[in-house]
């Protein structure tokens, strides 16, 4: 809910400085959209410095009679983003493997419930992904033609990955890695090196001008000394770096970068009922494995030991399919701060899909049918789990685990509870006739937005109909480890509902308090 309103201040306003952690580009997509709803905008004179959550209190709590509206329009921009990441997935599996593998692709594309469900929020994880899937298929036909015209698209689309989320910086170095693993594409641009040193001045050129046309040139120069995450490094030497060097990019972008990096310990990380500040190295593996259908696992796995066993070299596609989904992989498991959802390797998920690919080209030159029954039935069962967990692909968990209903033993956070299951809440208060409840929400958001009449949930025992997010009951957003025994009094008691998977319904009355306080005693 925070997404929307950034959006919209840094689309009509420039407010760039809000949440520059996070670069303005998707935000803005579908943030200037709500402009058709002529919306209520806050102007206080603490603007300038008003922290980007604040702002969205404000502008929600302004505009809540079209506020729900204004979320599903923002909704369908992502949904257009994520139709076109499909259209570029089957036609690069179409492109190396043949019509059979581009629509086996595409439709893994659409079955699999972390594409789904992020696929459908107003945040900015599909539109990096579709931004990575961009810019790598464009450096893929650049290393094949070595034509200016991919030269300079390339040069465009990493403009526009490094403006959706700063991981995308990543990108740099899979590309180099691509290049130095692929002898043929070394030899092609050695041979024409004066040429492709100048595509490679166009390309830089090209990104660079897009980052600052996006920040609308504020601030298109800036000084080396005040980008903290590079001076570091510059320590020992710096007296020797003149003081007007500078960065040919915003100062919003610059600042945003560095405070990726200054706020990495900021998160309580949490991984099979355990927290800890220092995160998990295998988070992101066990997410995976237990947030992902079964099927798709076993149809990656099959396509993995398939290839080992074929012993065919790896194409050029191939190579920067397994570079970029075991970078992301990779560079998230090391840095371990930021456990905080699947999402975070969702970029690495269209790459992973195209890995299948020759699967399906088999379904064509296969003459025995057997192969075509066993890819049929993983597909079967891939709908299967779709259509049973709809509409809460966000709260997926596969059978592995037990389902979604046992999703909080093993993970928090976005991968569970996003507050998107409190339009459901509203709807079981009106079947229920309760005019108003305890409500503790996932998010920022106040629950009037949704149409709730809500009290603060009471950190004692209290009698009522409480109204409870899984991870607060945990307490997940709380960093200091003291802080997340708010709520603890509520696991002497079970919920006797819960709406989706992510808010759980207590009714507590007078005689259950006097009950367990006697147990206790």
């Amino acid at each position: 809910m925070t997404h929307i309103p950034t959006g919209y201040a840094q689309a009509y306003y420039g407010f760039y400085h809000m949440d520059n952690a996070n670069p303005p580009l998707v935000r803005m997509l579908y943030g200037g959209l709500v402009e058709v709803f002529k919306p209520q905008v806050y102007w206080g004179p603490d603007l300038p410095q008003i922290d980007f959550s604040i702002y969205s209190y404000y502008f929600a709590m302004a505009n809540i009679p079209h506020y729900h509206l204004m979320g599903i329009f923002s909704r369908m921009v992502i949904m257009l983003l994520t139709l076109i990441g499909g259209i570029l997935v089957y036609r690069w599996a179409k492109e190396e493997y043949g019509p059979w593998a581009g629509l086996g692709c595409l439709a893994l594309f659409f079955l699999n419930p972390v594409v789904i469900a992020h696929g459908t929020l107003a945040t900015l994880d599909m539109g990096l992904t579709l931004a990575w899937i961009a810019y790598l298929y464009a450096i893929y036909q650049y290393l094949k033609q070595c034509s200016w015209k991919w030269a300079l698209l390339s040069g465009l689309f990493l403009g526009l990955a490094l403006c959706s989320k700063f991981t995308s910086v990543l990108l740099i170095p899979l590309t180099l890695g691509s290049i130095l693993l692929d002898t043929s594409t070394r030899q092609i641009l050695m041979k024409n090196r004066k040429k492709t040193f100048l595509q490679g001045l166009g390309f830089l050129w090209v990104s660079v001008l897009t980052i600052n046309l996006i920040y609308r040139f504020t601030g298109t120069l800036t000084p080396i000394s005040q980008f903290h995450f590079i001076s570091p490094l510059f320590q020992s030497w710096s007296k020797f770096i003149p003081g007007w060097l500078a960065i040919p990019f915003p100062v919003d972008f610059v600042n945003g970068f560095d405070k990726q990096f200054s706020d990495l310990d900021q998160y309580a990380n949490y991984l099979n009922g355990t927290f800890s500040s220092q995160g998990f190295y295998s988070y992101y593996l066990e997410a995976f494995l237990i947030k992902n259908p079964i099927p798709f696992l076993i149809m990656l796995g099959w396509a993995g030991y398939w290839r080992y066993k074929k012993h065919k070299p790896l194409s050029l596609a191939e190579k920067i399919w397994l570079l970029a989904a075991g970078g992301i992989f990779l560079v998230f498991s090391l840095s371990r701060t930021k456990n905080l959802g699947i999402r975070y390797i969702l970029p690495a998920y269209p790459f992973l899909i195209l890995l299948v690919g020759p699967l399906f080209a088999r379904i064509s030159n296969q003459d025995k049918g057997r192969w075509k029954w066993m890819v049929g039935g993983l597909f079967l069962w891939q709908i299967a789990s779709m259509v049973w967990i709809c509409p809460h692909y966000l709260s997926y968990f596969n059978e592995l685990i037990g389902g979604p209903s046992r999703g909080h033993f093993y993970l928090l956070d976005s991968n569970l509870d996003w507050g998107q299951d409190s339009i459901r809440l509203k709807k079981y208060m009106d079947s229920h006739g309760l005019d108003s409840i305890m409500f503790k929400l996932s998010g920022i958001m106040p629950p009037i937005v949704y149409g709730i009449q809500a009290e603060r949930v009471p950190e004692t025992p209290t009698p009522g109909v409480i109204a409870m997010s899984v991870n607060h009951y945990y307490g997940a957003f709380e960093v200091k480890p003291e802080n997340r025994h708010k709520f603890d009094w509520l696991k002497d008691y079970q919920p006797v509902d819960t709406i989706g998977y992510s808010i759980w319904i207590y009714k507590i009355t007078p005689e259950d308090i006097m009950r367990h306080q006697g147990i206790s005693q």
